[in-house]
């Protein structure tokens, strides 16, 4: 994602610093744009164990935040790579603890990422998962530890007070990548969605199997607890399945269903895919976006959870109440038989069915450099 945004930033004469969690990933990127490269600090214990994380202040609590000694660390480290880079502005993808060494520097900031990665600075924060599996009481404040470690830390470098953890947030606008349909805190008024930035690199185009029935797409794998069901149930079917997974499968797959290890191209599967099956990745769920297709959904993340109720909400998915073979199949019969989701699906292609990866990216660079003019981007 910063990759696809530094090309624009570059092509208009900044110099572009990648401050990253893994060096080496970065490293295998065909064309990066980026005049040096360092490597980010990191959190690297093992968070505490939480009986349910209810917003993003958890989140960033258990990535170090709850830890006075490790926030103080970790900002100092980021204070030291500013120096390092003297960037005029900073574009952070899910880096809390910059966002916290910014404002005590003073360097203007600008938040990227996903509707989960760049929360809204509101109070209270937005909730990650349902009341009924995590009740409020009327004296709770799921923020409270993280507020604490923010003004705790702000205190010892002698800052003022933010706010706690919506006002750090709110030093900075936040820049999506992402559309209004998978925000699970609701289409916010005044800012810009600019999709996903990035295609998938994949290039294997299988050829679809022979067979009676919608073809089938499957990216999920095969440890997975559906997986076996899916197996099955397809092969019963005898829908045509392309399935991508790394690893093996766990039995002999039906003629139905080719299995490819390969990376596959997804733009062009799913140009010719009814159904996907997957696990409410971001990405894939907003691919699915721009061709229309609709998905039965097993998410396995806290993210993931949120989008698959975002696409559910929006008429472009099912998720089976368990891994069965019963559930599965009355999953799949709603999503090809219901005309509700039919019609919604067509009517989101119609929206994102033109969507430029390339010409966002270029939006998005004009767009926050609107925000200020700086030279050396970090």
């Amino acid at each position: 994602m910063l990759d696809a945004l530094a090309a624009p930033l570059v092509e208009a004469g900044h110099t572009v610093t990648l401050a990253a969690k893994d060096l080496v990933t970065v490293a295998a990127l065909p064309n990066p744009r980026f005049a040096r490269v360092i490597q980010a600090p990191l959190y690297l214990r093992r968070p505490p164990r939480r009986t349910a994380t209810i917003t993003y202040g958890q989140v960033i609590a258990d990535a170090g935040f709850a830890e006075p000694q490790a926030i103080e660390a970790l900002v100092k480290a980021w204070l030291v790579l500013f120096d390092l880079a003297k960037p005029d502005m900073i574009v952070a993808e899910h880096a809390p603890v910059s966002l916290l060494a910014a404002h005590i520097a003073g360097i203007p900031v600008v938040r990227i990422g996903t509707a989960f990665s760049a929360p809204p600075a509101i109070r209270p924060m937005p909730r990650l998962i349902s009341r009924t599996v995590a009740p409020a009481g009327p004296d709770d404040d799921p923020d409270r530890e993280i507020d604490a470690a923010i003004e705790g830390t702000l205190s010892r470098f002698d800052r003022p007070a933010v706010g706690g953890i919506a006002g750090l947030l709110g030093q900075s606008i936040e820049f999506l990548t992402s559309w209004p349909e998978l925000d699970f805190a609701g289409t916010r008024a005044g800012r810009a969605y600019y999709g996903p930035l990035l295609s998938f690199g994949g290039t294997a185009r299988p050829a679809w199997p022979t067979g009676d029935g919608p073809r089938t797409f499957l990216y999920m794998p095969f440890e997975h607890p559906a997986a076996t069901a899916l197996i099955e149930l397809l092969g019963a079917r005898g829908w045509p399945a392309i399935w991508h997974a790394q690893g093996t499968p766990p039995q002999a797959l039906p003629p139905s269903i080719h299995y490819s290890p390969e990376p596959v191209d997804i733009d062009a599967i799913l140009t010719e895919a009814a159904v996907l099956v997957g696990r409410a990745g971001h990405g894939l769920s907003s691919a699915t976006l721009r061709h229309g297709v609709p998905s039965l959904v097993f998410p396995d993340t806290l993210e993931a959870g949120l989008v698959a109720s975002c696409l559910i909400r929006a008429a472009l998915a099912v998720m089976p109440r368990k891994p069965s073979g019963t559930a599965i199949a009355e999953g799949l019969d709603t999503l090809t038989t219901d005309p509700r989701i039919a019609a919604a699906c067509a009517q989101i292609r119609l929206r994102y069915g033109r969507y430029d990866p390339v010409a966002a990216a270029k939006r998005m660079a004009a767009d926050i450099l609107a925000t200020t003019r700086p030279a050396t981007i970090s």
